[in-house]
């Protein structure tokens, strides 16, 4: 494709409305014997947005100016302005956006394909060599158009939206802490305390009495109220939580932001949802002036030291006091709000009873976790990228212009018959070569792929890849590995047949509707783990 021409979308596009919308003008003033200001105005009003929908997809798929037009996705919902946007806004209402973009990819018929999206064109990529390709070495930033939303509840300033040094610095100082061996250890023995105590603990105790009183319980409910007190402990040292229930306050901001993704001027458009979710923020800002205000007496009255630093708030402060990027208390604010809300932990808690070493080297443990996060993957519809250079794909020498948005969701690449054998059924066993021959079995027909990484090896990135993957990667890991141990231990657990079908919605994270799910305790040492 040496010959291929590419051209940038977005200056040509301006230069096309603006022709238009002057021969338009220029028309009606000479033609129809307008004034000419006034055909100004009803052209800029008529015709610049008509144009400004229709002419990109002309130009890139009918002329060719843009680089390689893809596999677009065949059948109906494709409008001739506004293409698929309204087929997108229903799935995000339903919190069905992964199962619509993999369904996409379906109907496209390729790992890779495009689609409409009002003027613009949304790439979407699975192949595993293309998403390793422009995560590994492209690296383009994020598209901050389309995720501006994650900046409404406090600032855009948040980690999500930034970029360039800010970005790394921010990124370095909030990792530091998230995978330190004695902050695992302490997440790993929290999780144990909270699952064993089955008098006070609210975890703990909601599961004993469900399995002593015979009755099914919504394991998705446990799974957050243990999460939230991770994520407290990791912050602030504590496993309490103020006396506010966060969970519906996260479950609830969700269903309010991802909406306001797709509407271009939300404080005009959308003011009282815009609200709704500032109200939250503004929650959030509260529980940090509190913690800080509580922190900062424990540094004064020498009670609590402030190096080395114990949790995230400790590094926040420290940054925050010599002036670094989180003096700004905007930006403080919202990368507090994030971690909160994304969940993790720390704390002095008692030792686990699987030292982390071996909790994180079991084989068919990890199995399971490996096939759990590839049948529901956290972000599960993946972030919007967008390209500043021109992009050659190595799958097919396709050519993605500067300025092309692009889309690498987790859910297709991890669903996708291309990548995995039989990829709906939940088969553990596939990830076990990897641990005993070195090679993955994961790939299509559950054989290795010799040599070099497997394609569903390659295509397991749940968490991204490249300098704006998850930096919760690995504390997820022993929190959620430390979690399954402690409870098979203990009880065994099935489904609540009597309950509804368990369906998946896709509210940023990858959730279940529900989860009841039966308890009866496991005879003493009727388990053993070595």
């Amino acid at each position: 494709m040496k010959d291929q021409v590419v051209l940038p979308p977005r200056p040509i596009a301006v230069g096309v409305v603006v022709f238009c919308t002057a021969a338009a003008a220029a028309a009606a003033h000479h033609l129809c014997g307008w004034p000419l200001g006034g055909a100004s105005v009803v052209a800029t009003i008529l015709v610049a947005p008509l144009v400004s929908l229709w002419w990109p997809r002309f130009a890139t798929d009918t002329l060719g100016l843009h680089g390689t037009s893809l596999s677009s996705v065949p059948g109906g919902g494709d409008a001739m302005f506004l293409g698929r946007a309204r087929e997108l806004a229903a799935a995000v209402a339903a919190k069905r956006t992964c199962f619509l973009l993999s369904d996409w990819r379906r109907r496209a018929g390729t790992p890779n394909y495009q689609v409409w999206l009002g003027g613009a064109r949304r790439v979407v990529l699975s192949h595993p060599a293309d998403v390793a390709h422009v995560l590994g070495r492209v690296r383009p930033p994020r598209d901050a158009s389309w995720m501006k939303g994650f900046g409404l509840p406090v600032s855009p300033k948040v980690l999500i939206l930034t970029a360039g040094e800010e970005h790394s610095a921010a990124r370095r100082l909030l990792a530091a802490p998230l995978k330190d061996e004695r902050v695992l250890r302490m997440i790993a023995g929290g999780v144990a305390a909270d699952l064993a105590d089955e008098v006070e603990g609210p975890v703990g105790g909601a599961l004993a009495a469900a399995a002593d009183g015979g009755t099914p319980t919504d394991m998705a409910a446990v799974s957050q109220a243990l999460t939230l007190r991770v994520v407290h402990r990791v912050m602030v040292s504590t496993p309490a939580t103020d006396g506010v229930d966060f969970g519906p306050v996260v479950n609830g901001l969700i269903p309010l932001l991802m909406p306001l993704m797709l509407v271009p001027f939300p404080a005009v458009l959308a003011r009282r949802r815009l609200a709704r979710v500032r109200a939250v923020g503004d929650l959030y800002r509260r529980c940090l002036e509190t913690h800080e205000a509580a922190r900062r007496a424990a540094y004064a009255q020498g009670t609590w030291a402030r190096s080395p630093p114990r949790d995230i708030l400790d590094v926040l402060l420290a940054d925050a006091d010599k002036g670094g990027l989180y003096a700004d208390r905007d930006r403080l604010a919202a990368d507090w709000m994030v971690l909160m809300m994304t969940g993790v932990d720390s704390t002095e808690s008692p030792a686990p009873p699987i030292p982390v070493p071996t909790l994180t080297s079991l084989p068919y443990l990890d199995a399971v976790w490996r096939e759990t996060l590839r049948l529901y993957p956290p972000a599960a519809s993946g972030g919007s990228r967008r390209l500043v250079s021109d992009v050659v794909l190595p799958s097919s020498g396709a050519v993605l212009p500067a300025g092309t948005a692009i889309k690498m969701p987790h859910h297709v690449a991890l669903h996708s018959p291309n990548n995995y054998a039989r990829p709906e059924a939940f088969e553990p066993d596939r990830w076990l070569s990897l641990a005993t021959a070195g090679a993955a079995c994961c790939g299509r027909g559950g054989g290795g792929g010799g040599g070099t990484k497997d394609i569903g090896e390659q295509a397991w990135r749940p968490f991204g890849l490249g300098p704006l993957s998850c930096i919760g990667r690995r504390l997820a890991e022993v929190q959620w590995k430390a979690a399954v141990a402690a409870l098979v231990i203990k009880y065994q657990l099935r489904l609540d047949a009597d309950a509804p079908a368990v369906k998946p919605l896709d509210s940023l994270s990858l959730k279940p509707s529900h989860m009841q799910v039966c308890l009866r305790r496991r005879a003493a040492n009727s388990l053993w783990v070595s």
